[in-house]
């Protein structure tokens, strides 16, 4: 029995153990699922599915994707951009209500109603990037969680024909 350190096991004969399938503690096992790194990569898995997939779902009906009570069929994917575009919207109206509303300190002096109008104009500014940030953030995660639901359930449609 050869250690698999051992520079003359050429072989790369494996020592045997007391129990089949384990090598023991520190011992080098074969695996074959790695690669040589100084080859370049190729991918396990099949190529991820074409951008076509997901025109195919828009012609099964948005009604039909509504009513779906089983929840195979995901909505917010075809209606992201909607409701970025609406967050956007209500974002940008809410920093312009605050910056009307800050005109009603000039009613008690000029001073205070320069310094609420500049603090609106800033703060309200920062409320509006952040709030666009972590809403594209939010949705950002919520799509790349239903993505890889339909990915995974597509692995495994195809584990099963195979």
């Amino acid at each position: 029995m050869s250690s698999p350190f051992d520079p003359n096991n050429q072989n790369n004969e494996q020592p045997q153990s007391g129990y089949a399938g384990y090598s023991g503690y520190g011992q080098q096992q074969n695996y074959s699922g790695y690669q040589d790194p100084n080859q370049g990569f190729q991918q396990p898995f099949p190529a991820a599915p074409e951008a076509n997939k997901a025109e195919a779902n828009t012609a099964n009906g948005f009604m039909s994707a509504l009513f779906d009570f089983s929840f195979t069929q995901f909505v917010t994917i075809k209606f992201a951009k909607i409701i970025y575009i609406i967050l956007m919207v209500i974002f940008a109206l809410t920093w312009l209500a605050w910056i009307l509303s800050s005109f009603a300190a000039f009613s008690e002096s000029a001073g205070l109603g320069i310094g609420m109008l500049l603090l609106t104009i800033i703060g309200g500014g920062i409320f509006f990037i952040v709030s666009l940030v972590y809403s594209r953030v939010m949705l950002e995660f919520v799509i790349s969680m239903i993505r890889t639901a339909q990915n995974t359930g597509e692995l495994v449609e195809e584990s099963r024909k195979a």
